[in-house]
């Protein structure tokens, strides 16, 4: 089951962003995201297992976190959680999503590619640790 966050799923997102993300949001940033409704979870047999985090205006959309849990990974939940959240932003009139994800992140990337996004360009020294990023983008309105 996928559903907007509340404020008592803080402490299992913050320990998910702690063990996926090498810079991890702080406790007040994601209580910020899911206060404004900017987040949804994943929850299987009562467990939080993922979430992802979009922020929208007007017709556009950025994705700004996706993460599963170490103990949950390669059984699929990422992308039913991106796709689904991909369907709910086409509901509300969204047309492109964006991303930035590390040129080294293959996983992600394929992750990204199963669910149509598509290369745009490249943020030389994006990350603090001066790693590039590639911009990525989903024209909702042509799938």
């Amino acid at each position: 089951m996928i559903r907007q966050a509340v404020t008592n799923d803080l402490d299992v997102i913050a320990n998910i962003e702690k063990s996926v993300f090498d810079n991890p949001y702080t406790l007040d940033t994601i209580k910020g995201d899911i206060q404004k409704g900017d987040v949804s979870v994943m929850v299987v047999d009562d467990v939080c297992v993922g979430f992802i985090t979009v922020s929208y205006v007007i017709d556009e959309a950025e994705l700004q976190r996706i993460a599963v849990s170490p103990l949950y990974r390669r059984n699929g939940y990422g992308t039913i959680l991106l796709a689904s959240k991909l369907d709910e932003l086409k509901h509300y009139g969204i047309k492109k999503v964006f991303l930035e994800v590390r040129t080294d992140n293959v996983g992600a990337i394929g992750l990204y590619k199963k669910c149509g996004f598509t290369k745009v360009s490249i943020r030389k020294k994006y990350y603090s640790d001066g790693s590039d990023a590639i911009i990525m983008a989903n024209n909702l309105e042509v799938q």
